[in-house]
């Protein structure tokens, strides 16, 4: 009996799947891409280029002196009666209002009539908003509270500043929960919380109500963070060995005196800024991966990019932040400047990664949801994220890559025929084509540039690519699609690929 002849086997998707660089590349749905870049993973027709970045202040920070913006935070406060938004930013030893538009350079500091407040240079400044006070939280000094109103108006947030039968000076954050303050990282009472008179941020006193409690203090951590969810109050404990020990306790009920606390998971937060509440999940960044928190228990969110996660080399400078359904891990791939950010659409599903956004060192949604990001080393600026079609006026370096595709038979030989792309009409736009045999790049007449404009009234492309016919033969064969121009929107809704699938040898 002869041999079965050489067939032609084809290999398609939708590429609605995401990002997965956690599995095997040739063991992917033909969907997901092993390795793909800045794509918006909230839009599921296909890999749409994500929106880029602008400057919300133009100019840089400069009287601070500061490495990066330490805190970030926006809310609306009532001023005689008239709802005034703020977005409060701190860098260096210096803290700002901007108010509610963006700026060219920043405005004169807050001071509190005096000196100013004290602020740590390069140590976060945390701040929560209750009462019509922004409360402001950092190591060395206050905290303090500011109404909003005077540049001169900052105070002592405790009761003129360390009188009260619970002192909180030098505490180095707090959560808002259940109509109280709740403040952490008092020195000498690391295992400690501590939390304010019911409605009222500025009492500490016993009489009314305002108390603290440790936390397992016996377990040999130190409390890093604290977040509220709604109804549960997450209190992160972590080694003085970032990464070795740590517990999540959650602290259930609805005042303190009725409150219960449980050890709900055996990780820490990495920081106060890698737990983000979204629409009551406790959502938790630490050594371990990214988990969701919630009364269903802890499920793994990041399990995609899980390998990937693992190998960034210093997680202590992760932070987080949302926008709209998704959910933002700004995280160094190199050094301690966060120049990456992983994105999880929380309604789909689908991870994508992002580079180009600026070193990120801190995040905050302004009240009208806008994603306000602060930057780390390089110039010191508050920028706008998905915001045009450029990163500050350079180009979005976007790509998608395909799964190897074995085209039916891992074991057999094979050789690229055709290469087919179905992409939107969004005006003449080009996308490079790169092939890779068994993993390696080819450089021999490897880039197929396109343009992708429809013609007629129909405003969806399908792009035709013979691939060389002295290709060598292999059992693998990936495409990458590239577009690093800017302004130029790019809509990938799928791929085709056809390739030769030689006799087997012996």
């Amino acid at each position: 009996m002869g041999s079965r002849p050489n067939s032609t086997v084809e290999e398609s998707a939708w590429v609605s799947g995401g990002l997965n660089s956690n599995d095997p590349s040739h063991m992917l749905s033909n969907n997901q891409s092993p390795d793909a870049l800045n794509f918006d993973p909230s839009e599921p027709e296909g890999a749409v280029k994500r929106k880029g970045f602008s400057k919300w202040t133009t100019n840089v920070a400069s009287a601070g002196s500061g490495d990066f913006v330490s805190g970030l935070f926006g809310g609306t406060v009532d001023i005689s009666g008239t709802p005034t938004i703020k977005i409060m930013a701190a860098e260096g030893t210096k803290l700002y209002d901007f108010g509610a538009s963006s700026v060219a350079s920043w405005p004169t500091p807050l001071t509190d009539g005096s000196s100013g407040p004290t602020i740590t240079t390069n140590t976060p400044v945390r701040m929560v908003l209750f009462d019509d006070y922004f409360c402001i939280f950092n190591p060395g000094g206050g905290p303090y509270k500011w109404d909003g109103v005077s540049v001169t108006g900052v105070s002592a947030l405790q009761n003129g500043g360390g009188t009260s039968t619970y002192p909180i000076n030098g505490a180095k954050g707090a959560a808002v929960h259940k109509q109280r303050v709740y403040a952490w990282g008092v020195p000498t009472k690391l295992s400690f919380y501590y939390w304010s008179a019911a409605g009222n941020p500025e009492d500490w006193t016993t009489a009314d109500d305002a108390g603290n409690e440790a936390i397992f203090i016996d377990d040999g951590t130190a409390i890093n963070g604290i977040q509220s969810s709604g109804d549960v109050l997450w209190v992160s404990k972590q080694s003085a060995s970032a990464g070795t020990e740590g517990k999540i306790y959650g602290v259930f009920g609805d005042t303190p005196a009725t409150s219960t606390i449980k050890p709900v998971a055996h990780f820490s937060a990495l920081n106060q800024e890698a737990m983000l509440n979204y629409d009551g999940v406790m959502i938790i960044a630490a050594e371990e991966g990214i988990f969701s928190l919630s009364g269903r228990g802890i499920a793994m969110l990041s399990r995609d990019i899980q390998s990937e996660y693992l190998a960034i080399p210093n997680k202590g400078t992760i932070c987080m932040g949302r926008h709209l359904n998704q959910v933002w891990v700004a995280y160094p791939a190199s050094g301690t400047d966060n120049n990456r950010v992983f994105v999880l659409d929380m309604a789909l599903g689908r991870w994508s990664k992002y580079s180009g956004n600026g070193n990120i060192r801190v995040m905050t949604n302004h009240p009208d949801g806008t994603l306000l990001t602060g930057r780390a080393s390089g110039d010191i600026l508050v920028d706008k994220q998905v915001d045009g079609t450029t990163d500050n006026s350079a180009a979005i370096n976007f790509y998608w890559s395909t799964p190897d595709l074995a085209f039916g038979d891992f074991s057999r030989d094979k050789v690229g025929k055709l290469f087919f792309v179905h992409a939107k009409d969004t005006g003449s736009y080009n996308v490079t084509m790169t092939r890779y045999l068994d993993g390696e790049l080819q450089t021999d007449s490897s880039a197929y540039t396109f343009s992708v404009q429809g013609t007629g009234n129909i405003d969806r492309v399908v792009e035709r690519m013979v691939l060389p016919s002295g290709d060598r033969n292999s059992k693998f064969i990936s495409f990458r699609l590239t577009n690093n121009t800017a302004s130029q929107d790019i809509t990938l809704f799928g791929w085709a690929a056809y390739a030769e699938v030689l006799d087997p040898t012996r």
